[in-house]
């Protein structure tokens, strides 16, 4: 992730549970790189990633281990040196 993404994401993280970070971060990774959201800004997708509506679904996604964005958490450590 660009500095700027982080930023964007840091003034908000704060706000969810330590074991849905990894996954915010894996959802702000994909849907800041989506070409059909570039209507949103970094900051916009940043505060609803970390909102109380998104949190259900990082905290699914975290409980089955075996969707997308896991997929994604797991292929970024993977690629981490």
């Amino acid at each position: 992730m660009e500095r700027e993404d982080e930023c964007a994401l840091d003034r908000y993280i704060a706000a969810i549970p330590l074991n849905l970070r990894v996954v915010a971060r894996a959802a702000y990774e994909e849907l800041s790189n989506n070409p059909f959201l570039p209507v949103f800004s970094k900051d916009e997708i940043a505060r609803l990633v970390c909102s109380p509506g998104f949190q259900s679904y990082l905290e699914s996604e975290n409980r089955t281990n075996a969707g997308p964005l896991m997929m994604l958490c797991s292929a970024g450590f993977a690629t981490r040196h």
